[in-house]
C-alpha cells in the first residue's frame, strides 16, 4: 500500500488543506481520502528526509506580498506543522531541495527564494537562513499572450549539480542559475515566443558531453503552446504537441487547452504529459538512443488533471477541476491501461506518494 498526499487549492474552494489517502495496489483501490493539515493553498508538495514540504500559494502571508514555504512532520493519519516562512515572492508554486539547498518558484513574484537547508530545522532555526533572492525582468516581447507573458513567471525549480534551472513562463525562457544565485546569460535557452515553459523533465544521456554546463537531455513542457522540446546538450532536437491532432475544428476543448505536468516513467521509457482543457494523459515513447519521442496517445481524464505521480503499475492523476483522483493502469514500455479507480478530493492539484 502507498499512502498519498494531495495538496490543493483551498481559497474559493471546499478544500481546507493537505489530504491524505492510501492506495491500495492489490485491491485497486483508494482509501477514502482525509484532511491531514489545515493549509493555505498548498498547491505543491515534496518530501524532504521524513518531513513533507509544502509550498503555500498566496499573496499576503503575513501583510506582505509574498507566499509561504512550510514544513511538516507525519503524525499517524496527520501532519503536524514544525514551521512556515515567507518567501519573499508572490504565488510561491514549486520548489525543490538538495544538497542541504531549498529553491522556490515565485510565480507572481518574478523571482526565486534559496535558502540554506541542512535539515528541516535548519542551520538557523526553523526554517534556515535565506541565502539570496534572484528576480527577473523583461516579458516573452508578446505582451498579454493569453495574459500570462507580460511579466517573468517561474514556474519551476530543478537541481543538476551545483546549477538551478528555471522554467519561466512569462519570458519564455529557461534560466541557468548558479547556487549563489548568478543568472548566466550564456546558459539560457530560449524558445519562441507565446511558448511559455512550465516544467522540465531530465535524463541522462549515454552520450552526455562533458564540455558543456547544460543537461545532457532534458525535455522541457511548454504550457501555452501545448509542446515538449527535447534539448540536449542545450542544442534543441525535437518538438512535439502534447495534443497530437486535437484541433480547435475538431474539438472546441483544444484551443484553451494548457499542458500541466511532466514526468518521465522511471525506466526511462515513457513520457508522460497532462492536458488541461483538452482534458487528457499524452503519453510518449522514448526512443533509448536519441531520446525521441513517438506519439501522443491520448487518454482522456477528469476536468483538469494538473499533476500526476508515477508509481510501479499505476499513474495516479488530480484532476482540479473535477476534484478528485484517479488511477491508471500503467503498462510498462506503452503507457497508461484503464482505469482502476477513483477517489474524492476537493480541488485537487498535486499528489505525492510516500
Amino acid at each position: 500500500m502507498t499512502t498519498l498526499y494531495i495538496g490543493t487549492y483551498t481559497r474559493g474552494t471546499a478544500s481546507q488543506g493537505i489530504y491524505r489517502t492510501v492506495w491500495n495496489a492489490r485491491q485497486r483501490a483508494f482509501a477514502p481520502a482525509t484532511l491531514a493539515a489545515v493549509a493555505d493553498n498548498p498547491s505543491f508538495l515534496i518530501r524532504h528526509g521524513d518531513h513533507l514540504l509544502a509550498v503555500h500559494e498566496t499573496a499576503d502571508f503575513e501583510g506582505r506580498e509574498q507566499g509561504a514555504v512550510a514544513a511538516y512532520a507525519c503524525a499517524g493519519s496527520t501532519l503536524r506543522a514544525l514551521w512556515m516562512q515567507g518567501t519573499g515572492g508572490a504565488d510561491p508554486c514549486h520548489l525543490a531541495a538538495s544538497g542541504g539547498v531549498l529553491a522556490v518558484a515565485n510565480y507572481s513574484g518574478a523571482s526565486v527564494a534559496c535558502f540554506d537547508f541542512d535539515d528541516v530545522a535548519g542551520p538557523d532555526g526553523p526554517g534556515g537562513r535565506l541565502r539570496w533572492l534572484t528576480a527577473f525582468e523583461g516579458s516573452s516581447g508578446v505582451p498579454g499572450t493569453r495574459r500570462r507573458q507580460a511579466a517573468p513567471h517561474p514556474h519551476g525549480v530543478y537541481f543538476e549539480g551545483n546549477t538551478l534551472w528555471v522554467p519561466d513562463l512569462g519570458q519564455d525562457c529557461v534560466h541557468r542559475l548558479t547556487l549563489d544565485g548568478q543568472a548566466d546569460a550564456k546558459q539560457r535557452w530560449r524558445f519562441p515566443p507565446g511558448s511559455g515553459p512550465r516544467q522540465l523533465a531530465l535524463a541522462t544521456s549515454k552520450t552526455h558531453s562533458t564540455a558543456t554546463a547544460a543537461p545532457a537531455r532534458v525535455y522541457v513542457l511548454h504550457e501555452l503552446a501545448n509542446r515538449v522540446d527535447l534539448l540536449e546538450d542545450g542544442v534543441l532536437r525535437q518538438s512535439v504537441s502534447t495534443l497530437v491532432n486535437a484541433t480547435p475544428a475538431a474539438d472546441p476543448s483544444a484551443a484553451r487547452s494548457t499542458a500541466g505536468s511532466i514526468a518521465l516513467a522511471p525506466e526511462g521509457d515513457v513520457l508522460f504529459v497532462s492536458n488541461r482543457g483538452f482534458d487528457s494523459m499524452a503519453t510518449f515513447r522514448v526512443d533509448p538512443g536519441t531520446g525521441h519521442l513517438v506519439g501522443p496517445t491520448l487518454t482522456p481524464c477528469d476536468p483538469h488533471p494538473r499533476h500526476f505521480a508515477v508509481l510501479d503499475d499505476v499513474v495516479i492523476v488530480a484532476s482540479r477541476d473535477a476534484g478528485t483522483l484517479t488511477a491508471f493502469a500503467r503498462v510498462q514500455g506503452v503507457g497508461l491501461g484503464p482505469t482502476l479507480a477513483s477517489v474524492e478530493v476537493p480541488a485537487a492539484v498535486c499528489v505525492l506518494p510516500w
